[in-house]
């Protein structure tokens, strides 16, 4: 089998059903959270037209509607794509969302009397490839093109999940996962991802008590740490317990 993926007619293809995607897609790309993260806008950019040839009046649907206690759902901005729905049911096992009316007023919405909240909603805000939906916690918070990314470690329960943390001039916006098929694949739980806060809170501890009671700050207590670390035999074990430590398991 051959595959022409840049022919004439495969172009033309492509322009139609982004043209059909953008009949009543608002056009609020400066103002949308997903900026700089929207597979819609990079597609119409890569493979789409110049210009719409759609003069009749979009479609309204609501708009900022309070999908859950962690999601907010633009549904103007929905394409319809049904990835939230297939991830909730599929993977979560909480079959808590679908698609309601008919034709172009058709609308993503939670099943009646039901709220959007399991401790996995956050991943449909990655896996959207619009701005429909989006976290509250870091909705008009902060572009994602200005974010520093740094890869880590999720420190909030022993599963230890892969993750890039969102930061600019020394404040965390945001955690997002790291794809680790061994750990935890493309998914982390909103628990973790939300506890982040906790870096830059007024009461965090800043210094610690020595073995006699002498008060140190926390560097010296983790060189001291450090040091004796290194003191380990070739080929022994070192364990660092806490005692207020809260062990958790998000998988």
């Amino acid at each position: 089998m051959e595959i022409y993926s840049n022919t004439p007619g495969v172009k033309q293809m492509r322009e139609g059903v982004l043209e059909f995607l953008l009949i009543n897609h608002p056009l609020d790309c400066p103002i949308c959270d997903q900026a700089g993260e929207c597979k819609l806008q990079e597609y119409s950019v890569d493979y789409g037209r110049s210009a719409s040839r759609f003069v009749e009046p979009k479609v309204h649907k609501p708009k900022s509607v309070d999908l859950g206690p962690r999601i907010m759902l633009d549904d103007e901005r929905c394409i319809l794509c049904s990835r939230c729905i297939r991830f909730t049911k599929d993977i979560v096992g909480d079959d808590a969302l679908g698609i309601i009316n008919r034709g172009s007023y058709n609308t993503l919405a939670a099943y009646p009397g039901k709220a959007f909240d399991n401790n996995y909603t956050l991943n449909t805000v990655d896996i959207c490839p619009v701005g429909a939906l989006t976290s509250k916690d870091f909705r008009f918070q902060m572009r994602v093109w200005f974010l520093k990314e740094t890869k880590s470690i999720c420190t909030s329960c022993a599963t230890g999940c892969s993750i890039v943390i969102g930061s600019r001039e020394e404040k965390i916006y945001r955690y997002t996962p790291r794809e680790n098929d061994a750990v935890n694949g493309p998914w982390m739980c909103d628990a973790g991802r939300l506890n982040y806060k906790w870096i830059g809170r007024e009461d965090r501890l800043r210094e610690v008590r020595g073995p006699k009671g002498e008060v140190r700050p926390w560097t010296a207590a983790l060189n001291e740490i450090a040091d004796k670390l290194k003191q380990a035999p070739v080929g022994s074990v070192a364990i660092i317990v806490s005692a207020i430590r809260r062990t958790r398991n998000c998988g």
